[in-house]
């Protein structure tokens, strides 16, 4: 996943936008040269609306590939795990509890606190 999906993300429950991203593990990429802005309403990397930032370095945020993160929907509470570079943006009863649960195991030390208070979300 990169950055720049951010830009686009929206909750698919509550339609919330932006989304929140908590990175847990990235790689840097080789990454061609970029010119001009690329996000169009929110920059993922920098955190914040294109209309309020003044430094952009799209060059540096698309030789980022996200491999672990977690994406949180700051008004409904809900979270969604970036696996393998994947988003994993499902309604709740299409979740898995049991990937939610490794989910939560594996990063506990790193996931925010809001993710460890909800707890898993899948219901089957």
């Amino acid at each position: 996943m990169r950055y720049r999906l951010m830009d686009v993300l929206a909750c698919p429950i509550c339609k919330s936008f932006p989304l929140d991203l908590h990175v847990i593990r990235e790689e840097r990429r080789e990454a061609k040269k970029v010119e001009g802005i690329k996000c169009e309403l929110y920059c993922g990397f920098k955190r914040g609306y294109i209309s309020e930032l003044r430094d952009m370095d799209c060059s540096s945020c698309f030789g980022i590939e996200i491999e672990e993160a977690v994406i949180v929907c700051s008004k409904c509470g809900r979270w969604y795990p970036v696996l393998e570079g994947i988003p994993r943006m499902l309604p709740d009863e299409l979740r898995s509890r049991k990937e939610d649960e490794d989910f939560i195991s594996n990063f506990r030390d790193v996931l925010p606190r809001e993710v460890l208070e909800r707890g898993p979300v899948g219901k089957s």
